[in-house]
């Protein structure tokens, strides 16, 4: 059930109302989004909040290593922002640029929502 992501799936799910209205709000006042941070949406507790164009993206912690973030037009199952987006057919400018080796990735949960993170998808599955 773990590997399915199923837990995750269903956590959102239950969520998506309040996430989608946390997305809004940060959406119509970007410059104050951050102070929606120690709120919860549903199930989830956000940590920090940042809008990049019209992504919004919810972390789940302060340092901003994982999360959901809602990409309004983007097709693909899968998002990056590498450094050297040359030739990367997953690059979005409107998405957080990686930190680290291997992130940010958004790997899509529900229409325009992705989690973020390979290690958060593979690793944290369940988490909520």
């Amino acid at each position: 059930m773990v590997r399915s992501g199923l837990p995750m799936q269903i956590a959102f799910r239950l969520s998506r109302t309040a996430i989608d209205r946390m997305a809004d709000s940060a959406l119509a006042d970007p410059e104050n989004a951050n102070q929606l941070a120690g709120r919860w949406a549903g199930l989830y507790r956000i940590g920090e909040v940042e809008v990049i164009g019209k992504t919004v993206v919810l972390y789940f912690d302060a340092g901003g290593e994982y999360g959901f973030a809602r990409v309004p037009g983007y097709l693909a199952d899968s998002i990056e922002n590498p450094e050297d987006p040359k030739n990367d057919p997953l690059y979005y400018k409107d998405f957080p640029k990686m930190k680290y080796a291997g992130g940010p990735i958004g790997h899509k949960i529900a229409d325009d929502w992705f989690v973020l993170f390979d290690f958060y998808w593979l690793v944290k599955v369940g988490w909520s």
